[in-house]
């Protein structure tokens, strides 16, 4: 129907669309890790924080 061309267009149509589909997967799963790590690093330094607080009324 396509022709031999016409069929390697469509193959390579359909590639790029499975690429650009797995790349937004990709950065996706970059960015929940990121947001995740970003989290952590602001409930460690709240610990710290806490830690270093002085117990009682300063003033």
């Amino acid at each position: 129907m396509f022709g031999r061309n016409g069929v390697t267009y469509l193959a390579r149509e359909r590639e790029i669309i499975a690429g650009s589909a797995g790349s937004r997967k990709t950065h996706r799963q970059f960015l929940a890790s990121l947001l995740t790590a970003g989290v952590l690093v602001l409930l460690l330094a709240g610990a710290i924080a806490i830690r270093l607080m002085p117990h009682g009324p300063s003033f």
